[in-house]
């Protein structure tokens, strides 16, 4: 399909460019993909998978299939790969800290971004996915 990545991606199970965050039990992957559906081409499929404790191991917790919409960019999938999963890594913070208020009792007033469970799993591994989005930050 044309991705090329460098560490901290990797191709995961569905050959999508992603990344770890954090390891079992707990941990899991994001996952990103270009959906070559449509005229412009710009979505990107988001798949985030875990070792949730309810869940069996490698569980599909998230998939969508216009998850994300870039603009076109001139460079290469591999790198918009990155943008996207850096911008799919702050919405993971952003709901590990709505799930921090009220520890998943209660949702946010204008929901959630992903989904319930989503927002729990990224709660665990919040630390976790500071550290990635380092990562990425540092791998340009």
């Amino acid at each position: 399909m044309g991705y090329r990545i460098s560490a901290p991606m990797f191709f995961d199970i569905w050959e999508l460019p992603a990344v770890r965050v954090g390891d079992e039990p707990t941990g899991g992957v994001v996952a990103c993909g270009v959906n070559l559906k449509g005229v412009d081409r710009t979505t990107w499929r988001v798949r985030i998978t875990g070792y949730y404790a309810a869940y069996p191991r490698n569980n599909v917790l998230y998939d969508a299939n216009d998850a994300v919409r870039t603009p076109v960019r001139e460079y290469g999938w591999g790198r918009q790969a990155r943008e996207v999963i850096v911008s799919v890594l702050s919405f993971l913070r952003a709901d590990a800290e709505s799930y921090r208020r009220t520890m998943g009792a209660v949702p946010p007033p204008d929901g959630w971004i992903f989904n319930a469970v989503v927002a729990e799993w990224a709660y665990i591994n919040n630390s976790e996915l500071d550290a990635v989005a380092d990562l990425l930050a540092g791998a340009r």
